[in-house]
């Protein structure tokens, strides 16, 4: 059986007075998604996380990966993974954001460059940074990945650095919003080295990004200078996964994932990684989107089940913007379902749509609540009501399942008869 499985980041939301009491995907304009609700069985899927939900694991649970496996592994770590940055045990990778601040007063103007810096100047930067900076008797990788995004990689090959430091980036909404110094968790020289170097890694990166001919021409156009890294959730091991999406399902499977997350989660359970277009979202949306249907069409034809993993509808929630959310809803469905649809349709292949989590625009916030999942086959004639969106919750489903049990029992026929 042929499987598209289309996990939307943050898709489902909160009724919002800019949408007339509406979530952006219940005012989204989304014509093929209701062509999928013809033919399609609607569910919901529980979250086994506790408290806050995250994505990284609330996509290895959908996706069969025990959140026990995935659970503590920072995010750096699957950034390498992704990357393909060389890393031993002992080395220090540490989550990144190019942010802007005043050199002063280490005050943090925007932690992610208003997120308008491009991937040319993105990769300037980081070429600029690994040649130019040298660290005190020790070595790093820096590597821009996506957007405002990157990782760097610390090495000290006279002593393992440990993970047990503190983070640069007041990430947290209760932080003070100024460049923090890392500092020991423990008294151990592993810790004391790892701090130190992170800190002169950042005092030596601000003094280059700031005077580069990148920010300095972005400061004459009037936009914000990426003149800061500002590095998070500190990691020192790789992990081990003992069975692979094929040992869990019997299957190979393929991936389509742009955020090095859900890329290094994949990679750890053995998906194959299908390529992204060359054209950016930020540069049109529309050809992003029909670029990475046009991929996966081509690769369902080869391959029995596809991940595809979309962000954008996220990031509009996490700016609370349920406007820019609700287009960028319909553009997928527009760009991306028409396309993906007519191929599954032909194929005979399941398709499904689902979320990690809930995303709230009003807050920003990751939300712990049920997602509601749709399961498209072409044979398939369902008597329930035909909605798909948050409503499904109150109004009525056809089953409800665990994360981790459900392409298994998708698999096995117990989801759709």
């Amino acid at each position: 059986m042929k499987t598209l499985m289309i996990v939307v980041d943050g898709l489902f939301d909160e009724p919002s007075p800019q949408l007339g009491g509406k979530t952006p995907l219940q005012a989204a304009e989304t014509s093929t998604l209701r062509l999928l609700l013809e033919k399609s069985t609607v569910g919901v899927i529980e979250n086994p996380v506790k408290g806050e939900v995250t994505s990284d694991v609330a996509v290895a649970n959908l996706i069969g990966l025990e959140a026990s496996n995935i659970a503590h592994v920072p995010r750096s770590i699957l950034e390498v993974i992704s990357e393909g940055i060389e890393f031993k045990d002992g080395d220090l990778a540490l989550h990144c954001n190019f942010a802007t601040i005043d050199p002063a007063t280490l005050k943090v103007i925007d932690r992610r460059v208003g997120r308008t810096l491009t991937r040319g100047e993105a990769k300037i930067l980081e070429r600029d940074l690994n040649e130019g900076v040298t660290l005190n008797d020790a070595s790093f990788t820096f590597r821009h990945i996506v957007d405002y995004v990157g990782v760097l990689v610390l090495r000290d090959r006279s002593i393992e650095l440990s993970d047990s430091i503190t983070d640069t980036d007041p990430w947290r909404e209760k932080d003070e919003k100024v460049l923090k110094y890392s500092k020991p968790l423990s008294a151990d020289q592993s810790s004391l080295r790892a701090s130190s170097l992170l800190n002169e890694f950042t005092d030596k990166a601000v003094r280059l990004l700031d005077k580069h001919p990148v920010n300095s021409f972005r400061r004459m156009k009037g936009l914000l200078p990426a003149n800061a890294l500002l590095c998070r959730q500190p990691g020192s091991r790789l992990p081990r996964v003992e069975r692979g999406f094929k040992q869990i399902f019997g299957t190979e499977g393929c991936f389509q994932a742009r955020l090095p997350t859900e890329r290094g989660i994949a990679l750890l359970l053995g998906l194959k990684p299908l390529p992204l277009p060359l054209v950016e979202p930020s540069e049109n949306l529309g050809a992003f989107y029909y670029d990475r249907a046009r991929i996966v069409a081509e690769n369902l034809e080869k391959c029995d089940f596809i991940y595809v993993h979309i962000d954008e509808a996220d990031d509009a929630a996490h700016d609370r913007d349920p406007l820019k959310k609700k287009f960028v809803i319909e553009t997928i469905d527009e760009f991306f379902l028409k396309h993906v649809y007519e191929v599954a349709r032909r194929l005979g292949a399941t398709v499904i749509i689902t979320a990690d989590h809930w995303t709230s625009s009003r807050t920003g916030h990751h939300l712990n609540r049920p997602v509601p999942v749709l399961i498209y086959r072409e044979n398939f004639k369902s008597s329930a009501p035909r909605v798909f969106s948050e409503d499904v919750i109150d109004k009525g489903f056809e089953f409800r399942v665990n994360a981790l049990d459900f392409l298994r029992k998708l698999a096995s026929g117990q989801l759709t008869g």
